[in-house]
């Protein structure tokens, strides 16, 4: 999805990122020291999401080979969290089961370079045109970042924006300079070793998703994005930090707290919200891709990488492979 917002940020004649502050705090480590009720109190929430611990599972069912379901990472410095456990599971297998393939992703970029209506909506119709003009200026300068106007951004069909507001500027910066997601640099190994790929997905069933979101949960959202985009730098590093120890379910459980007290709402209105949003984007996605993932498990030999969010929960990857006779193990790395 990166590259289709850089061909994004090219053909709309934008200047591209500006030079970003890199860096950020892991704030799950600050609060353990400052505000320790506070930690434990997210780490409950988040022990309380079923299959919330593990990146690695191993998927078994008579008959077949066992294959390995594996939580990525969009970011570009996350492959070097990769454990020796993981790169073995992934080099052992015989086909890469992904959300979109090379080939999605090339027809996607096709459609923006090629389709305006595709990435902006009628005037007035964008997601953003719902902000409140507290954070239409807030906006000004997250959006700056990006290369982008708060004009531009108020035409931009959910997809796209959410796409652009859900990469941090100093990501953009590295993927300008050539770095690769953990996603895109696994597809890319993968074909290099001949590997066969299998895409869950198509583009259009993919950014589907977002259509599907009720427009004011949608505004909502956006307005936290909005919010938390000028702690951007402290979020990934918390992020990553989490995933990389394989706290799943912790990322969603921080997430749903900073985003309560960045826009001052009650944790249950925010609860709500979340849910709502993911519903569409996370569950819904799920549930689709068993008819392709099934069979691919049935043959066995398969490493699937699908972002972490999506493996945890009661809709996630792991619970919908039990229900249809799977046996999912953690694998400790």
């Amino acid at each position: 999805m990166r590259r289709i917002i850089g061909t994004f940020i090219a053909l709309a004649g934008l200047s591209g990122p500006a030079l970003a502050d890199c860096g950020g705090d892991d704030l799950m480590a600050r609060l353990a020291v400052e505000e320790p009720a506070t930690h434990a109190a997210i780490l409950a929430d988040a022990a309380a999401i079923p299959n919330g611990e593990g990146r690695l599972w191993r998927v078994e069912r008579e008959g077949a080979a066992p294959s390995f379901l594996f939580a990525t990472y969009h970011d570009t410095t996350a492959i070097e969290t990769m454990t020796p456990a993981a790169r073995e599971a992934f080099e052992a297998a015989r086909m890469l089961v992904v959300e979109l393939s090379a080939e999605e992703m090339e027809r996607l970029n096709a459609r923006v370079s090629t389709d305006p209506t595709f990435v902006f909506a009628p005037e007035g119709q964008g997601v953003a045109a719902r902000l409140d003009a507290g954070l239409r200026a807030r906006a000004e300068a997250v959006l700056a970042e990006r290369g982008m106007t708060v004009e531009m951004a108020e035409r931009l069909r959910p997809w796209m924006f959410f796409s652009v507001m859900g990469i941090p500027a100093c990501e953009l910066e590295a993927m300008a300079r050539g770095a690769q997601v953990m996603d895109q640099v696994l597809l890319e190994r993968a074909a290099a070793s001949g590997k066969a790929i299998v895409g869950l997905e198509t583009y259009e069933e993919a950014l589907g998703a977002f259509g599907q979101v009720d427009p004011e949960i949608a505004a909502e959202v956006a307005g936290d994005m909005i919010r938390l985009a000028e702690r951007e730098e402290d979020l990934r590093a918390t992020m990553l930090g989490l995933y990389s120890e394989g706290k799943i379910g912790a990322i969603d459980a921080f997430s749903q707290w900073l985003t309560t007290q960045a826009s001052g709402r009650l944790s249950a209105e925010a609860e709500r919200l979340g849910d709502a949003f993911e519903a569409e984007l996370v569950d819904a996605r799920n549930l689709r891709w068993m008819a392709g993932l099934v069979p691919a498990l049935e043959e066995g030999g398969a490493f699937v990488a699908v972002g972490g969010l999506h493996l945890p929960g009661e809709v996630g990857v792991v619970a919908l492979l039990r229900e249809r006779g799977f046996t999912v193990t953690p694998v400790g790395e």
